[in-house]
């Protein structure tokens, strides 16, 4: 019901609309002024090897040398490839989002902010002329229908969003959204599904604050017994338990 809807609901549903309605429309509307994406097959061919919504530069660049056939990546002269720029061009027409330093008054207090060209924004479409980051790329929500059809349809494929983080324009960029970012990543490595689903329920729950802190430190304590047994992902499993103590700190459930 209306009364019932949160902030965060409503957002969330104003996104699910957008990607039936606009992702596609972007594309043919924009073709004119793509340097590597000017046709529908490399269209398609792009947004089928975007696994999730947010992406660390090392993927950007796998994506990019794959889709080049190339073994490097010549980071330090993007502007002197003469590959396909795939992601400047996303960037460039605002589909690719950075996270930027925002200074709220003076240079002692800022946030980081998701940030996506608009269309005053928008300048030249120049080779290489996506900023580098040691965070992480954002792909626009309205792309999602499009890219889950594409991935779909190419490789049989899900695309994935990485949960509790909010992507869009001038959203803040917290810390919990890099550990949730880092989490994720981390149980990308993991391939025991038990494993897996363990982990993500009890982050749900601790996001979520569905238990006491009580009832929380004494799941936590049941996890961490359980990651223990696992031998084989001894050495993950402590990066994993690592991230969800910072999260826990984080949403200030202190964990033992």
């Amino acid at each position: 019901s209306k009364k019932n809807i949160t902030h965060e609901g409503f957002r969330k549903s104003v996104h699910q609309s957008s990607h039936l309605n606009i992702g596609k429309n972007i594309f043919s509307e924009m073709e004119f002024l793509f340097h590597s994406l000017d046709n529908l097959a490399k269209q398609t061919l792009l947004l089928s090897t975007i696994p999730q919504n947010i992406l660390k530069a090392e993927e950007i660049k796998s994506i990019c040398k794959d889709l080049n056939g190339s073994s490097i990546c010549n980071n330090g002269a993007c502007k002197q490839c003469d590959g396909l720029h795939v992601f400047c061009d996303l960037f460039n027409i605002g589909l690719l989002g950075i996270i930027k330093k925002d200074h709220a008054k003076d240079d002692k207090h800022f946030v980081f902010r998701q940030k996506f060209l608009g269309p005053y924004d928008i300048g030249s479409f120049e080779k290489g002329s996506l900023p580098p980051t040691n965070l992480y790329y954002l792909i626009h929500p309205c792309l999602q229908h499009y890219i889950e059809e594409c991935r779909n349809n190419t490789f049989g494929k899900d695309y994935k969003l990485v949960d509790h983080v909010l992507v869009g324009h001038n959203y803040i960029w917290t810390e919990r959204c890099t550990l949730l970012a880092d989490l994720f990543y981390a149980l990308k490595e993991i391939r025991h599904p038990d494993i897996k689903n363990r982990i993500t329920l009890f982050t749900n729950e601790l996001i979520l604050k569905e238990k006491s802190i009580d009832e929380t430190r004494k799941e936590f304590a049941n996890l961490n017994n359980y990651l223990e047994k696992t031998a084989d992902y001894s050495g993950k499993m402590t990066k994993i338990l690592s991230l969800i103590e910072k999260i826990s700190n984080y949403m200030e459930t202190i964990l033992p």
